[in-house]
């Protein structure tokens, strides 16, 4: 028998001995699988997580999941059940306790899941540590590897499975909101086919335009929000004082839903919710979403065009002025007032993404000092569309608004002169280099001549062209998101 052949025996008789210890016995045949497709989802009406000391029981009172009383996270319940029910197992891993906390099926690491039918524990197993695809689970005194289950799904404390929405509600079939309390002005808005818009245009100061995506977003922001905290206090608690008031209202559904917001301190607010049975706490910054006056629905847009209609694009101002005009799809410089390198290369992208931006500008406040608009505007923005119309911006100089500096700025949607951050104001004024293409860093593989890795070993040849081949598509799939993005 040749050496090597004898050595590679050996080696292979040395693994078949590691196998056998590791498995603490010859797996038997039909017989050690862990199974649990058998038992329904829809039978269990408990699921008890951890050991009875400090075990997290969720249980199904009237069609609803419910934890310590308080409304559990269905949906959350629900995965956790079915990724249980669907588990089969491989073969078994191990019977010998000394690995448990090894593969972390032991009391201390391990996850317990037990699921209740009636009176009866239909599944009680532990899961563990990280195996192929999914993890080990210890049931009884047997180990296995079960593919798609993992120890995160259930190793939650036990205020990750209280459900923290304030409602239940399709953010689509809400149609109308109130505020009644908290604010100057009460109002309502109500959406009419897609477009949301006020109860009562005529509640609207004089001269001030509504913004239809404003009140979207706050309705989204109403019907989505969620609690950082569940209370323990009841919902009736007296203690509880409201300062705002919002009731709205759903498609198909004759009751109307109230949120009552209280006081912000420390960072937070209590709530009530007329859909849930206990006081929430909200983050400030949810609170700030959910709490609106008709100020804050005011739309502060102060120029209006279609970016894709844009046939030519002209910005005047002290630094640096261009123009740039479309053919055939692409832009291209048709006056600078600085030269040009040799080498510039104009990006239609850039282009269309400062089209939008430009159509996209919004101000912070009205001017409330007289600007002289009469006078030569220190900058300009002037966009073509292909009818021939000019939309215009004109700057009139720094105003100081609430300690932030900003631009005096008038457009085409009305008369009125409004402020302009600076930082808005600036990136819509770059000169003409900022619209230039992009080239690959130096010494990117973009950068890279094929040619020149013809003397490396093929292994390394190997390697770098298919790095460059994927630096390749990913340039491409960036430009094609650019030029998706500019059509928007």
């Amino acid at each position: 028998m040749k050496k090597s052949t004898l050595l590679a025996l050996v080696v292979f008789a040395v693994l078949a001995v590691i196998a056998f210890s590791t498995l603490g016995g010859r797996p038997e045949r039909g017989v050690s699988r862990l199974d649990l497709t058998g038992v329904a989802a829809d039978s269990i009406d408990a699921v008890v997580l951890g050991d009875d000391d400090d075990a997290i029981r969720i249980e199904k009172s009237e069609g609803e999941w419910r934890v310590d009383g308080k409304r559990a996270d269905a949906r959350a319940v629900d995965r956790m059940i079915e990724s249980l029910v669907s588990a089969r197992s491989g073969d078994l891993a191990t019977r010998k306790a000394e690995r448990f906390a090894e593969l972390e099926v032991d009391e201390e690491n391990g996850a317990r899941v037990r699921l209740v039918s009636g009176d009866r524990t239909v599944a009680d197993v532990t899961v563990g540590g990280s195996a192929t695809n999914g993890s080990y689970v210890r049931s009884d005194d047997e180990v296995f590897s079960v593919r798609g289950l993992y120890r995160a799904v259930f190793a939650r404390d036990r205020a990750a499975w209280i459900e923290k929405k304030l409602f239940f509600d399709d953010v689509a079939d809400v149609e109308r909101v109130r505020v009644e309390a908290g604010v100057e002005t009460p109002f309502a808005i109500e959406k009419q086919g897609d477009v949301w818009q006020l109860a009562e245009p005529a509640s609207l100061p004089p001269g001030q335009r509504f913004d239809a995506s404003a009140a979207e977003r706050f309705a989204s922001a109403l019907a989505t929000a969620r609690a950082q905290e569940v209370l323990d206090e009841a919902a009736d608690s007296p203690d509880f004082e409201a300062a705002q008031r919002v009731v709205f209202r759903v498609a198909g559904d004759d009751g109307e839903r109230t949120l009552e917001i209280g006081e912000v301190v420390d960072g937070s607010a209590k709530v009530r919710s007329s859909a849930r049975g206990h006081l929430l706490s909200l983050r400030e910054a949810t609170v700030d979403s959910l709490v609106k006056s008709l100020a804050d629905l005011r739309d502060w847009s102060i120029v209006s065009f279609d970016p894709k209609q844009a046939t030519r694009l002209e910005v005047v101002s002290e630094g640096a002025s261009y123009s740039v005009a479309k053919s055939d799809d692409r832009w291209q410089v048709t006056e600078a007032s600085d030269e040009l390198p040799e080498d510039f290369a104009l990006d239609s992208t850039a282009v269309n993404r400062r089209l939008i931006a430009i159509s996209r500008l919004t101000a912070v406040a009205e001017a409330e000092a007289p600007i002289d608009t009469a006078a030569d505007p220190q900058a300009r923005i002037a966009v073509t569309g292909e009818d021939g119309s000019v939309a215009e911006v004109a700057f009139f100089g720094d105003v100081d608004w609430d300690g932030k500096p900003t631009f005096a700025a008038v457009g085409n949607v009305d008369e009125r002169v409004y402020l302009v951050t600076e930082s808005n104001g600036e990136r819509v004024l770059q000169g003409v280099e900022s619209l230039a293409r992009a080239e690959s860093a130096p010494g990117g593989l973009g950068q890279i001549d094929p040619a020149a890795l013809q003397n490396l070993p093929p292994e390394v040849r190997e390697s770098l062209m298919k790095q460059m081949a994927e630096e390749r598509q990913r340039q491409e799939l960036m430009q094609k998101v650019m030029e998706a993005e500019a059509q928007k």
